[in-house]
């Protein structure tokens, strides 16, 4: 429906606005598919930056503690004390910056 609509709108823009309506169609959906590629969740692109896919348990070194943590499409989480699984943008920032590391298990 949301195509048709889409259709109508680019027959209207080429009726009354002269606009030729393979181009102004073309443009319209490159511009849409750009804008929802700009939307996509990264967090995939995140932990593969790392050599890690998402929900793949490793090990975080910070100081003199190592958690046990993952990537998943909601950020980055940890394993705590309690456990449960915890979102943390500090530990992934400090891993980001070398205050961190991945570390063998």
């Amino acid at each position: 429906m949301a195509e048709n609509k889409l259709e109508e709108i680019i027959d209207l823009l080429a009726e009354y606005g002269g606009f030729n309506r393979e181009y102004l169609r073309d443009k319209l959906l490159t511009f849409a598919n750009d804008r929802r590629s700009e939307t996509k969740n990264k967090m995939e692109q995140v932990a593969a930056m790392f050599g890690k896919k998402l929900f793949d348990t490793f090990h975080v070194k910070l100081g003199a503690d190592t958690v046990s943590a993952r990537f998943s499409p909601y950020g980055f989480e940890w394993f705590d004390e309690h456990c449960i699984w915890n979102e943390n943008g500090e530990l992934l920032n400090k891993l980001l910056i070398g205050q961190a590391v991945i570390v063998n298990e």
